[in-house]
């Protein structure tokens, strides 16, 4: 209980004082505000007829707390001379799609959701029109024709045309990020797909081959039968080469591959997807033979050894035995780990025998060469 004393002294106290020991809250706080933060990571790449733009999906907001899904992406674009971008020119800031740039789609909901590819986003726009007469595409210039109008007095200057495109991320709270960075390319028509492709399933991976190619050279691509979509190429070949062995490939899978060619690798520039194939890559290879098989006959056994076969996947090996004239048998029920073997069936005479390997999945092995050798009769 509280004595006079402790009450005097309590009503001494100043008010604010006495009010925040009686429990009054506070005035309210107010919201978090989550702003996504802006990508750095923006590429651009032409594929066939399409733009194709990609980056790391924000899960972060600019004070460090995690990010909840987007309302929206907002896709800006910059257009400009090709000399904008050459090398040497002044780097463009992202803040200048804010000045002379233009909003040109605005992902939400469905289209969003279809954008996102595992941690990225990758969006799929179609190619501006390429036209090097368009205002937009720079200047023309030409003289006019000499007195006998002759067309070679006249003379042309061409500017393509460049894009600087841009992403800006909306939250669910509808906080805008800032500008990405620009990621810019000057489209191109683009080159034919290559054509005539083959697929052939080898003991360390399943080799590609084709016809046709960029100036660049060409881009391997593969997925599994069950995903709708290609991920990043495999492999990159050089102008000339049309062939590649997938190392990576493993046994069990259904694979599905397509090839492109390069008109240009910085920013990338291919054909669209070309004709497909697929491949339903399972291990029918059998282990290599063993060699150097040796039969060794004392007086009631036959001692047999022989090089172990290098397969990865090898199970062990398979004896056959042939007497006399007659025909092979097995020996061994089981395939044995040991690269020996001894045969104690009773009886003299003439004895021929051989080895295989097998793996793990059944596959097995043509037989070593035979090795005859004669037991004592007793």
């Amino acid at each position: 209980m509280f004595s006079r004393r402790s009450l005097l002294a309590l009503l001494a106290l100043p008010l604010p004082l006495l009010l925040f020991a009686c429990g009054k809250k506070g005035d309210p706080r107010p919201p978090i505000r989550l702003i996504p933060r802006a990508a750095t990571d923006l590429s651009i790449a032409q594929r066939g007829d399409s733009l194709v733009l990609s980056c790391a999906y924000p899960n972060v907001a600019t004070n460090g707390m995690a990010l909840p899904n987007l309302q929206a992406v907002e896709i800006w674009r910059l257009t400009l001379p090709a000399a904008a971008i050459a090398e040497g020119a002044p780097p463009l800031r992202p803040a200048e799609l804010a000045v002379r740039g233009e909003q040109r789609h605005d992902l939400r909901g469905a289209e969003l959701s279809s954008a996102i590819s595992g941690d990225r986003l990758v969006i799929s726009l179609p190619l501006p029109e390429l036209s090097s007469s368009s205002s937009s595409s720079g200047t023309i210039t030409a003289t006019e024709p000499d007195a006998d109008g002759d067309s070679d007095a006249s003379t042309a200057e061409e500017t393509a045309t460049a894009y600087g495109y841009g992403l800006r991320f909306v939250s669910a709270q509808q906080e805008e990020s800032d500008f990405s960075n620009l990621a810019t390319i000057v489209p191109q028509p683009p080159p034919v797909a290559p054509f005539d492709l083959q697929l052939e399933a080898q003991t360390d991976g399943v080799a590609v081959s084709w016809q046709g190619a960029g100036s660049a050279g060409s881009r391997v691509y593969r997925r599994t039968a069950q995903q709708p979509l290609y991920g990043d190429a495999i492999a990159t070949r050089e102008a000339g080469e049309q062939s590649y062995l997938d190392r990576g490939a493993r046994y069990g899978q259904r694979y599905v591959y397509s090839i492109t060619a390069l008109a240009a690798t910085q920013p990338l520039i291919e054909s669209k997807i070309g004709e497909e194939r697929e491949i339903d890559y399972q291990d029918r290879f059998a282990p290599p033979t063993p060699g150097g098989l040796l039969a060794l006959a004392e007086s009631d056994r036959i001692r047999l050894s022989w090089q172990g076969s290098p397969a990865a996947d090898l199970a062990g090996y398979y004896l056959y035995r042939r007497m006399g004239g007659g025909s092979f048998e097995r020996l061994n029920a089981e395939a044995t780990t040991n690269a020996a073997y001894v045969d104690t069936a009773p009886g003299g005479g003439e004895r021929t025998y051989k080895v295989t390997a097998v793996d793990q999945r059944g596959n097995e092995s043509t037989a070593s060469q035979p090795i005859t050798t004669r037991l004592a009769d007793r």
